[in-house]
């Protein structure tokens, strides 16, 4: 087996003084909140970098954000990748069946294994039922943080008209055809209005997510749904584990949200927070015992948990979901 062995990043600097007063992002409250001290853990680039924990809304944020932080978001970043064409046709006939069999069939047991529970069509599933639509045909919809597009390529077999995504590390702007396009920036890169809204694991690689939910609110049309899925830091899984908690995920993670933070975002921005799905799974266990144990997560096919301890993982964030303690959560807002 390989172990992480961390390599020195001398652009990534310590910073000088851990114990001022510190304003947070979220409710721009000032206070001297706990310090974390943790690594870049995922690709084992090295580096050690700093969290502050706010002391009002809980949320935290990393002190020393490196001035090039495109580099620890490879080709081999997940969001970056797209499948084959074949592999998405396959895959795009699969979800085409899942849309129609019973939810209890054998087929959405498969597919539920393979892509993950919620998957992108349970999600999608909720927001209609919290909707005034009857389908999606001929709607619009804003991924932010929307990688290559992978989610918006599925999302065709839904009938959505016009598809736009916004990155700002993919290489370049990305346009698929007339109605589907991914631009490469921030968000006041993209033009017009939208029925519908995604945030699918990217806020929290913004330093400023005050300013992402206020131009969604902008830019979202009266009857629209933003939908919000992150990691929370009022969790369990951070609890136990603290710097080795796998969904820190530094330096990529520059704000890590609470339950308590969401609500006051949604509030201040005209925003009512109408459902929240806890979907957290194992993988809150199985990543943050491999960062306890010094390994990296690019090892975990090299690293065998037992079968007993990966059934009581899924057993366990099961039981943190139902009673609001997972640490990713899934939330559905209407603009007010």
């Amino acid at each position: 087996m390989a172990y992480y062995m961390q390599q020195i990043d001398k652009s990534n600097k310590e910073p000088n003084d851990l114990t001022i007063k510190r304003k947070c992002p979220i409710c721009n409250y000032y206070s001297i909140g706990q310090i974390i001290k943790t690594r870049e853990n995922m690709f084992g680039l090295g580096g050690t970098f700093y969290y502050h924990i706010c002391k009002r809304c809980g949320s935290a944020a990393i002190i020393n954000k490196p001035e090039n932080l495109e580099k620890y978001y490879p080709e081999t970043y997940l969001s970056k990748k797209i499948y084959p064409k074949y592999k998405n046709l396959i895959v795009m006939f699969l979800f085409k069946l899942y849309l129609i069999v019973s939810p209890n069939s054998t087929l959405r047991k498969i597919i539920d294994k393979r892509f993950g529970t919620p998957n992108i069509f349970q999600i999608f599933n909720n927001m209609l039922k919290e909707s005034k639509f009857t389908s999606f045909n001929n709607k619009s919809i804003l991924d932010i943080g929307s990688g290559a597009g992978q989610w918006l390529i599925w999302l065709s077999l839904l009938g959505f008209k016009k598809r736009v995504g916004v990155d700002p590390f993919i290489k370049s702007t990305i346009q698929y055809n007339r109605n589907f396009k991914i631009l490469k920036g921030d968000i006041k890169a993209v033009k017009g209005k939208f029925d519908f809204i995604i945030s699918n694991h990217s806020i929290e690689h913004s330093q400023n997510p005050q300013k992402i939910i206020k131009f969604a609110r902008k830019i979202i049309n009266n009857n629209g749904l933003f939908v919000i899925r992150t990691p929370l830091i009022d969790s369990y899984a951070f609890k136990k584990y603290g710097s080795n908690w796998v969904d820190l995920d530094p330096p990529r993670h520059l704000v890590l949200l609470s339950k308590k933070a969401l609500y006051l975002l949604a509030s201040k921005f005209n925003f009512d927070i109408v459902k929240i799905i806890y979907d957290s799974n194992e993988s809150q266990f199985i990543g943050s015992e491999l960062y306890k144990m010094g390994l990296n997560l690019s090892l975990i096919k090299d690293f065998k948990f037992t079968d007993k301890q990966l059934l009581n993982w899924k057993l366990l964030s099961d039981s943190l979901n139902s009673k609001e303690e997972g640490d990713q959560a899934c939330f559905i807002l209407k603009p007010i």
